[in-house]
């Protein structure tokens, strides 16, 4: 990750100096794979943080809801009784 950041560094000094930057030589210093380098001189911020993946459970939700509602059944520790 240190390799990363040392990269994008020096990929942003060369843009401000208007200068192009060789892949593969930058590539052989920072020990990574000459496409890593062109992926993140082209703008490439990285994985994100979090995933914005829908739970299985989100189509059912209303109707979990309302059976909730019904007499007789109650959440106890996070598990549901009937």
């Amino acid at each position: 990750m240190r390799e990363i950041n040392k990269l994008k560094q020096e990929l942003m000094i060369l843009k401000t100096n208007e200068l192009k930057p060789n892949y593969s030589e930058l590539a052989r210093i920072h020990k990574c794979d000459r496409r890593t380098v062109k992926k993140y001189d082209n703008g490439y911020e990285g994985k994100p943080k979090t995933r914005k993946k829908r739970s299985r459970l989100d189509k059912y939700e209303e109707e979990i809801k309302s059976k909730l509602e019904l007499p007789g059944s109650t959440i106890v520790n996070g598990t549901i009784k009937m």
